[in-house]
């Protein structure tokens, strides 16, 4: 039975590590214990298992719901918070009839009540508006303007509305949100005024100039001069004369909104930019010195600040839109970014710490997002506000609000309105079930950790058993089992080993947990349907308590496991025998090879097989059986060749010349050798080829011909000499001086130069037609790539000086026609090289070979584009396929995309996205030093080549919300975003 231990390694101690080809059935260290699977936190388990637990999203009642991002939607999420803090507005939306929500455009305003009530009474943190944005037919990865979004929503509903036959419900939105203002024009001659009157739904304020809010207002009052050219044509005076032209607010509602322009036309650029310009706004706005109207008419005109709006982002077509809103009936307020809500307190003029590095917006205005830690003017603020803290601030600085809601002070709120009977019905089913869905959740999951724990206990017991000793003599059935299977046992289910945070796994349920008995003697078995020893790497042997608990656990008998085959065994020891034998023949054939023998005594074989054969009984010796393939370090099959000394014998059958490919050994190895493989027997004594003798003399004789041809060359034509160290070269780093010199093909100039070193015959005579056009013109430029060269390359022309030129002619002789360059003067630069040559450079053909060359390079599909992510942006230029010189830059990741050159660089942001879940609005990617902004710019337009490698520098500040229109090519994008709003809801009627 020892013999049968040995066949299986049941002999080994189980202390005893598993090396290769010497498996170890009784090492159980290597099953996870402890690591990783089930010995993961509870916790991460149970979100692998049931999921994300929904009552990390259950709502704190004191905190406002957030709305969900469908894509680009931030612009409605946040107008419709904005609208929802007004509690009169609310409060009749609620009131809407059945008869009123059935109107055409109804369905807008019953939507917008489900909004409403949810924004009130869900008990999640947030909620889907999917059904609003559907009913207004907006395209959710399109982003649009809110200012217009507001627009447009106000006047479909004022439309619907309209149509009631109750006044207040009809003049509900007019009586809240519109205001009247006057527009006139006053002449200073006879002071006649003509006046014109219109309505307004908000007022649309600079920012560009403006400190206040109130100085923008003051702003829109001052007069406008009309004199000289632009004289006024007075109806009453009949001629043109010298006037003032202005404007006067004559009401104002009780919910004032104000629209800040944040966005100018450039006119070179053809775009609209933002103007990042910071503006007070104050919390308290008293609008009497604006309004002609008296106090007595319209009673106070003091506003409170209820809502802001923000646009963050650098450009108009790209940003995010927050809300700063405050709550009904209370001094709190709160930050609404989509989903995430933040409480800012009850001074909103003092915006949220920021972090040392900041992670979300809601660090940003509340901290601007465009926000840099070591800009000047950032640090200059934060000094002035700590010095200042101590004041009381009335106005909130802000570069990034983009509209304001203002509340009349005293006017009649509806505290805490309420939704209809039918409507927080629906909320109440929902919530409901939502809880439920909570409860669900919590139940399974303290199911699922009381049977991990119950698994942990087991496994505890299985590994502190006493491990299994040696194999008895008497001993068939010992206990062993799947490794595989008993490491799920060990570690739990495969499923669980997987890294935290991935995304494809399946769940793990509870019956997951249990010890299964599948697979527990699977791969183990023989054809005899017992223990293969071939197998015994996959097997794993156990003491007898560790099997209690474990078959107790699992409700496997013992009668199922396994015996040991004794066929197989015996059969597998006769093999390792001969294993053995092998290896021990081979060891004494290497010993043997080390012998040290002197000519005349003594056999030549091959150097070359000496070394393979040494490598083949190295590897042999590793393997896990004679039959198994031999393989080196790498996984490549060594092939011994069975004739030891083919390189030895020469084309004619003897000895080849030279000692190089071959060695001496002694007569032993060389009878014991021959018994195993081929050769022909070449004693110590033979003589080697007369033939190849008289080769290898011929050709060394040629050789020193040459050699002493070329010296009498370099002593003949000393010029020659420096031409042969490399001067002859395309010069690259250097512009050549002022001088003459001539120019021939590069490929002659290589062969020229092989020849001086000693390799080949002297070159033909310099021809040069293959550097001329058929208008025998030169076809190249002279500059290398790289320095304003197009045309140019280092691989065909070749410069040489007038002197070293002759020298080549009188030499090798040339063909007619020779081509010259004149160097003008001596530049430090290549942009500042001045140059003709003769015949001239051919412009035609080096524009049309270049423009065709280029197409060629920026046209291609499926092409790699290399992503290198950075934390510094290098100073030097890196498109190129060339690499620069620059300082060393802290890389982290690097990526490779498939792009084609019709691919944008929105496209190329998307495909990052994919591989390394950054946010395309957080990516900076730079080519050089320059950073790609336009992402609807192509590959190809940018003339960026396959290969390149762009640089990625990552900005977390800026919002992971993306415009997604944007990253379309210019032609797709401009018929989506000239249309707006076009096709929705809110221009369809």
């Amino acid at each position: 039975m020892e013999n049968i231990a040995e066949a299986y390694n049941f002999h080994f101690k189980s202390s005893r590590r598993p090396r290769p080809g010497q498996p170890n059935p009784n090492y159980l260290q290597d099953l996870g214990y402890k690591k990783g699977g089930i010995w993961k936190s509870s916790s991460t388990i149970v979100k692998k298992a049931l999921g994300k637990d929904p009552n990390m999203d259950k709502r704190e009642d004191a905190t406002p719901v957030g709305l969900t991002n469908l894509g680009a939607t931030c612009y409605v999420n946040s107008l419709l918070q904005c609208m929802y803090a007004n509690s009169s507005f609310r409060k009749f939306i609620y009131e809407l009839s059945d008869k009123e929500l059935s109107r055409k455009g109804g369905i807008i305003l019953e939507n917008l009540q489900e909004v409403f009530a949810n924004l009130q009474g869900c008990s999640r943190k947030y909620w889907n508006p999917r059904k609003f944005i559907e009913c207004l037919s907006l395209r959710p990865n399109e982003q649009e303007d809110a200012q217009e979004f507001n627009k447009l929503l106000l006047s479909r509903m004022e439309s619907t509305l309209g149509k009631s036959t109750k006044s207040r419900i009809a003049q509900f939105i007019p009586n809240m949100f519109q205001g009247e203002l006057c527009n006139y024009t006053k002449c200073k001659a006879c002071n006649n005024t003509s006046e014109r009157t219109t309505k307004y739904y908000e007022l649309s304020l600079q920012v560009k100039g403006n400190k206040t809010l109130e100085d923008s207002l003051q702003r829109l009052m001052d007069q406008e001069h009309l004199q000289g050219p632009n004289q006024y044509l007075c109806s009453k005076c009949g001629r043109k004369q010298d006037a003032v032209r202005g404007m006067k607010l004559q009401s104002v509602p009780p919910v004032l909104n104000i629209q800040l322009i944040r966005f100018d036309y450039d006119i070179k650029e053809n775009k609209r930019k933002k103007v990042n310009d910071s503006i007070g706004v104050p919390v308290v706005l008293d609008m009497s010195p604006f309004v002609e109207a008296s106090p007595q008419q319209h009673g106070e005109m003091v506003y409170n600040l209820a809502a802001i709006l923000h646009h963050h982002g650098y450009s108009a077509n790209v940003g995010h839109y927050v809300a700063d809103v405050r709550r009904d009936y209370s001094e709190e307020w709160w930050h609404l970014d989509d989903q995430k809500v933040t409480k800012i307190g009850d001074d909103i003029c003092k915006p949220l710490k920021a972090k040392s590095k900041p992670k979300q917006q809601e660090e940003d205005d509340v901290k601007d997002l465009d926000y840099v830690e070591d800009c000047p003017r950032v640090q200059k603020a934060e000094q002035d506000e700590k010095s200042n803290s101590h004041k009381k601030t009335t106005h909130r600085n802000s570069r990034n609000a983009y509209m304001l809601v203002y509340m009349k002070k005293g006017a009649k709120l509806s505290r805490d309105p309420k939704p209809g009977a039918n409507v927080m019905e629906k909320i109440a089913q929902s919530n409901a079930k939502f809880l439920e869905e909570c409860k669900a959740y919590s139940v399974k999951a303290k199911q699922l950790e009381k049977k991990l724990e119950e698994r942990r206990d087991v496994v505890v017991k299985i590994m502190e058993s006493t491990s299994p000793g040696p194999m008895k003599s008497d001993s068939k059935r010992p206990i062993v089992v799947n490794g595989e299977w008993l490491k799920e046992v060990i570690a739990g289910p495969s499923i669980l080993s997987g890294k935290d945070g991935a995304t494809n796994i399946p769940s793990v349920s509870v019956p997951m947990l249990e010890i299964s008995q599948h697979g527990f003697k699977s791969k183990i078995l023989c054809e005899h349907d017992k223990l293969d020893p071939r197998c015994r790497g996959e097997m794993k042997r156990i003491g007898p308590r560790a099997w209690d608990i474990l078959s107790s656990a699992s409700k496997i008998d013992s009668k199922e496991l396994p015996e040991v085959c004794l066929e197989c065994s015996l059969k597998f020891l006769r093999e390792i025998r001969r294993k053995e034998e092998e290896d021990r023949a081979n060891d004494e054939l290497l010993e043997l090879l080390k012998e040290q023998v002197k000519e005349p005594n003594g056999f030549w074989i091959s150097k070359t097989w000496c070394r393979v054969f040494r490598n083949f009984a190295n590897a042999k010796k590793k393997a896990r059986d004679s039959s198994a393939e031999v393989t080196d370090k790498d996984g490549f099959k060594i092939e011994l060749p069975s004739n030891m000394t083919a390189e030895v014998e020469c084309n004619h059958g003897r000895l080849c010349v030279g000692r190089r490919d071959r060695r001496l050994i002694s007569e032993r190895a060389w009878q014991a050798l021959i018994k195993a493989f081929q050769g022909d027997p070449f004693q110590g004594s033979c003589k080697e080829c007369p033939i190849c003798k008289d080769e290898k003399a011929s050709e060394k004789t040629k050789n020193q011909e040459r050699k002493r041809k070329r010296k009498r060359e370099e002593k003949e034509a000393p010029q020659l000499a420096s031409l042969a160290k490399g001067k002859y070269k395309f010069p690259g780093s250097r512009p050549p001086r002022e001088g003459k010199y001539y120019i021939i093909p590069h490929a002659w100039g290589v062969g020229w130069m092989g020849y001086m070193g000693g390799d080949g015959d002297a070159p033909s005579n310099i021809t040069v037609d293959e550097l001329l056009c058929e208008h025998k013109r030169l076809r190249y430029r002279i500059k290398p790539r790289g320095v304003d060269s197009s045309g140019t390359d280092p691989e065909i022309l070749a410069l040489v000086p007038e002197y070293e030129f002759e020298a080549l002619v009188e030499r090798y002789g040339s063909s007619p026609g020779a081509i010259s360059a004149e160097i003008h003067k001596d530049s430090l630069e290549w942009e500042d090289l001045a140059y003709t040559t003769s015949p001239p450079e051919c412009e035609e053909c080096i524009n049309n070979r270049v423009k065709i060359e280029k197409q060629a390079r920026l046209f291609y599909t499926d092409a790699i584009l290399y992503i290198q992510e950075v934390t510094k942006i290098p100073d030097a230029p890196s498109g190129t396929k060339r690499r620069p010189r620059r300082k060393r830059v802290r890389t982290l990741s690097r990526l490779e995309i498939v792009v084609s050159s019709r691919d944008t660089v929105g496209m190329a942001k998307m495909k990052i996205l994919e591989q390394n879940d950054i946010a395309p609005g957080q990516q900076l990617l730079y080519l050089g030093e320059k950073l790609l902004d336009d992402n609807g710019q192509t590959l190809e337009e940018l003339e960026i080549e396959q290969e390149t490698t762009l640089h990625l520098k990552v900005d977390s500040t800026k919002s992971e919300d993306c415009n997604y229109a944007a990253l379309l090519p210019h032609e797709e994008r401009a018929g989506r975003t000239e249309g707006g709003f076009g096709g929705s809801v809110l221009t369809s009627w």
